[in-house]
């Protein structure tokens, strides 16, 4: 018995060869393919939160050219600050700052424009305004 022991050998189990994996083929080229246009029903426009939604009213806003002054003054306007800010929202309070009032009574002249006209009317309730000539 130990004659046949002798003679078998303990192999390890064979390892099966490693797959190679499949070549990539490379991907078709898209053809470009015109794009879909939503078409927008008039007669029935879309409804979002009980609201009708009207898509693409708002008109371009048209570009300046370089160096174009988009708030150009049409005069000088004086400025009173006729009540407190006490007790008013922020964004109250930083739009007096921003027109350059501090104290009541305070009066400053600006340059007549739209940017300042907007901010004057947020805060209209407690300034008064007098065109200069």
């Amino acid at each position: 018995m130990s004659e046949e022991l002798k003679e078998t050998k303990v192999t390890a189990p064979k390892k099966a060869p490693a797959k190679k994996a499949p070549a990539k083929k490379a991907p078709a080229k898209k053809t470009a393919e015109p794009k879909a246009t939503k078409k927008v029903d008039t007669i029935n426009p879309p409804v979002v939160n009980g609201r009708t939604v009207i898509l693409n009213k708002h008109p371009q806003t048209k570009k300046l050219a370089k160096g174009s002054k988009p708030y150009e003054t049409k005069g000088k306007i004086e400025i009173t600050l006729t009540k407190s800010v006490n007790g008013c929202v922020d964004s109250v309070k930083e739009t007096v700052a921003a027109l350059g009032l501090r104290k009541i009574g305070q009066s400053k002249v600006v340059g007549d424009n739209p940017a300042i006209r907007g901010m004057i009317f947020k805060v209209k309730h407690m300034v008064s305004v007098k065109e200069v000539k």
